[in-house]
């Protein structure tokens, strides 16, 4: 092998642990101990890390048992921003803005959610949940399919 092979071989390879080192340090799969910084390591991609709706529709319903109506308000937004088609974000929203009082709000967000994720039996079942809370239970128990009855 020709000293010039060998070193542009040894070159190829110390790049390719380099790569690995840095990507196992910002994945965060390296032990602790040996980053150098004292936040580890999730501590970095977290800020890269984007939420899908499901996600942000879950970071509403913690926020909204903690009372927070603001930070629930904006993760149940963002989470329908996200993906418009999204019934369980809509009737987040619905439950956040009766809440706060926006009942106008409240009951456009609640038939959009029917609308987005008719068949769905968690979404009518916060639905029923919302409609009994508007004192009138009759019109969520009636848009509940049969197979969420039971």
């Amino acid at each position: 092998m020709s000293a010039n092979l060998r070193k542009t071989l040894s070159l190829l390879i110390a790049c390719g642990l380099a790569w690995l080192s840095v990507a196992f340090c910002l994945g965060g799969i390296v032990p602790y101990d040996f980053v150098e910084s004292k936040t580890p390591p999730s501590a970095l991609t977290d800020k890269w890390r984007i939420l899908g709706a499901d996600q942000l529709v879950a970071l509403s319903e913690r926020a909204l048992l903690g009372n927070n109506l603001n930070k629930a308000e904006q993760a149940a937004t963002n989470a329908l921003l996200r993906d418009p088609t999204h019934g369980g974000a809509a009737t987040q929203l619905a439950l956040i803005y009766l809440r706060q009082g926006k009942i106008l709000e409240a009951d456009r967000m609640a038939e959009r959610a029917q609308l987005l994720w008719p068949s769905r039996c968690s979404t009518n079942l916060n639905l029923v949940r919302f409609w009994k809370e508007r004192k009138q239970p009759e019109k969520g128990l009636k848009l509940l399919p049969e197979g969420c009855k039971q």
